[in-house]
């Protein structure tokens, strides 16, 4: 499933100039915090309503954590006020995002 997987991420993940760009749906007020990928989409879980960027500062921070990069090196570029997002992670290249991603997924 491994190899299956991580040909669909490579959909939800853009290599840009100085990092990635990462596609994915944000779902706050929910009763778990975490990062799935169901229904062929990446989607993140949050207790957080979303008011006053609550639910994005806590999206960049669990990114942060992993990818193992600083909060300041994760950035929300599109879709601030959606639930669908477009995040950039400096610093990191594809292949080794994908591959932080897959770790964590394969561990919930």
């Amino acid at each position: 499933m491994n190899e299956s997987l991580k040909l669909i991420l490579r959909k939800y993940i853009e290599e840009v100039e100085d990092g990635v760009k990462i596609f994915l749906n944000v779902k706050p007020k929910s009763r778990i915090e975490d990062l799935k990928f169901e229904f062929d989409e990446l989607v993140f879980y949050t207790k957080e309503p979303p008011v006053k960027g609550k639910a994005n500062t806590a999206l960049m921070k669990f990114l942060s954590k992993v990818f193992k990069v600083s909060t300041s090196a994760v950035e929300i570029i599109s879709g601030h006020k959606d639930r669908s997002k477009t995040v950039k992670i400096k610093g990191i290249p594809k292949d080794i995002a994908i591959s932080k991603l897959l770790n964590y997924l394969s561990k919930t």
